[in-house]
């Protein structure tokens, strides 16, 4: 049954419909269904511990509420009974302050009971032997009070504070292991880092050595804030935590110059990442520190879940690719043998009847054959390029890469060749990632061209640029015929050629294919966007760039 919204005075008096059925609920089971589109309870918040002068501030109103109580008890009860009346505070101060406060509450409830009412009175002094073994027994009880109760006390808050770490933590585990790609989950890390370190976290995956290096180099993935980028002498750091797998940084014995502190992510494999913090303390001590060992060791196994899973997925679609070759490689065979028997019969028109023909016609025979040639030669190109990146012997060469210099010199290019005009929007902030220059001028140059075939002639293409947080990200926009969506996730596939764009021009079907490999090698990503318009038209091509 479903739970609805009685008024309050019904909900006071237990005369809702639930909780009748519930008083008379003796032979079936009664279940509460809350009303669709109720939000989800929040997360547990974790208690703000009282500032430390509030302790301090309170004992002597504490004492001092006492007092007023023993005055109003002076002459119905004995002097020496009216110091038990200061118990109550100390013990008040000693659980909710802890034992210092505690001590204090008992100095001050002994000076207010021996001044106000222990003889002589309104003076400091004890004036018989059963006062002295009074306040003895007072001041041991007292002491005993304060240090037991404040360290039961302190015990209540640890454990208050393991209890919620527990209940974040396994909140926590079940984002990990929720459905999303592996964006999702460093973002989830980064803010659960942020939380624990109250302050600025971030993730770093490795990126595996090139060529001639020992250590991977450490790339930002996510951060939190966006803006919480490390800087360079943090960077060194992380490098040498990212070789090592061991802590670096603030607070570490390595580096402890640097801004930001990094703590290794391991598994039974090896490394999966850091995670970078910039705490307001030099470091974590305690629940904190035990909660971000937590932390890691689950972030650790679930980033090597989620590659396994990519993994998986990789040799899935590399089997679907193999199967897709196998079937496209009699129409690529036909596309090769066009330009060729083009070729062919242009040359043998021109061995067999040049002398007598036209000029004119000569030259059309001419430049039909040259114009075959340089398909076919961009088509083989292709197929190489493609095999290169297939048996990862592309090799990038990382340097600091003017994005809005990139996009104008490749669109411009582009636009020549195609007698069009490519409109460039780059940030006005300066934006130089580390990349491949030569590897992102092919991307850029292979995108365009496509923007350029399927958009028509009078067609628009756009090229943006622009930093979003602690990535690179460069769009590619034209206006032409979509993909439809079932589609998208084929684009870059070799060999895949979409439906409704082939109907417009043709192709070898590798272009987007060389693409994400090329994007891939330099630690990005692609994606594809489409349609753009209700129409159906428009398409979006998305390069994401570590920003660093």
């Amino acid at each position: 049954m479903g739970r609805g919204r009685p008024p309050w005075w019904r909900r006071a008096l237990g005369r809702t419909l639930a909780a009748r059925l519930l008083r008379q609920a003796t032979d079936f089971t009664l279940h509460l269904v809350p009303l669709p589109g109720v939000a989800a309870p929040a997360p547990p918040a974790e208690p703000r511990g009282l500032p430390a002068w509030l302790g301090w501030a309170a004992v002597p109103a504490l004492v001092a509420s006492a007092t007023l109580v023993a005055l109003g008890a002076d002459g119905q009860v004995p002097e020496g009974a009216l110091g038990m009346v200061y118990l109550v505070p100390i013990v008040a101060a000693a659980v909710g302050f802890g034992p210092l406060p505690g001590g204090l509450a008992a100095l001050l409830g002994f000076l207010a009971w021996n001044y106000l009412f222990l003889p002589p009175r309104h003076e400091l002094a004890i004036a018989s032997p059963q006062d002295v073994v009074g306040v003895v027994v007072f001041a041991l009880v007292a002491l005993l009070l304060a240090g037991t109760a404040g360290g039961l006390g302190r015990s209540v808050r640890a454990a208050r504070a393991r209890l919620l770490g527990l209940r974040r933590l396994v909140e926590f585990s079940r984002r990990l292991g929720a459905p999303g790609d592996r964006a999702d989950l460093v973002q989830a890390i980064a803010e659960e880092a942020s939380r624990i370190a109250g302050g600025p976290a971030c993730v770093l995956l490795p990126l595996p050595p090139l060529p001639g290096e020992t250590a991977p180099e450490p790339v930002l993935r996510a951060a939190v804030p966006l803006e919480a980028v490390p800087d360079e002498a943090s960077m060194a750091a992380a490098r040498w935590a990212i070789a090592n797998a061991k802590p670096a940084g603030r607070g570490t014995d390595t580096l402890p110059a640097a801004a930001w502190q990094f703590r290794p992510m391991r598994t039974a494999r090896g490394l999966a990442g850091l995670v970078g913090l910039q705490p307001p303390e030099r470091r974590l001590e305690g629940e904190a520190d035990r909660a971000l060992a937590a932390l890691l060791d689950q972030a650790a196994v679930a980033l090597e879940r989620a590659e396994l899973m990519e993994e998986r997925a990789r040799d899935e679609a590399r089997a679907e690719t193999e199967a897709l070759r196998t079937a496209l490689l009699t129409s690529l065979g036909h596309d090769l043998k066009t330009p060729l028997t083009a070729i062919r019969g242009a040359i043998g028109t021109l061995r067999g009847a040049g002398a007598g023909l036209p000029e004119a016609v000569r030259a059309d025979l001419l430049a039909t054959a040259e114009e075959e040639t340089a398909r076919l030669t961009r088509w083989i190109g292709h197929i190489l390029d493609m095999v290169r990146i297939e048996n990862r012997q592309i090799q990038p060469r990382r340097e600091a890469v003017d994005l809005a210099e990139a996009l104008e010199t490749a669109a411009a290019r582009a636009g020549r060749a195609a007698g069009r005009r490519i409109a460039v929007e780059a940030a006005t902030r300066p934006v130089a990632p580390r990349l491949d220059p030569a590897l992102l001028d092919q991307v850029l140059g292979n995108l365009l061209d496509n923007a350029l075939k399927f958009s028509g002639p009078q067609g628009h293409v756009t090229a943006r640029g622009w930093r979003e947080g602690a990535e690179v990200v460069i769009a590619i926009e034209d206006d032409g015929p979509g993909i439809p969506r079932e589609e998208l996730r084929l684009v870059f596939d070799p060999f895949f050629r979409a439906r409704r764009a082939d109907r417009i021009a043709a192709g070898s079907g590798l272009g987007l294919a060389i693409c994400r490999g090329l994007v891939q090698a330099m630690g990005g990503r692609i994606a594809a966007e489409s349609p753009l318009a209700p129409d159906g038209r428009g398409t979006r091509m998305i390069l994401r760039f570590p920003g660093t």
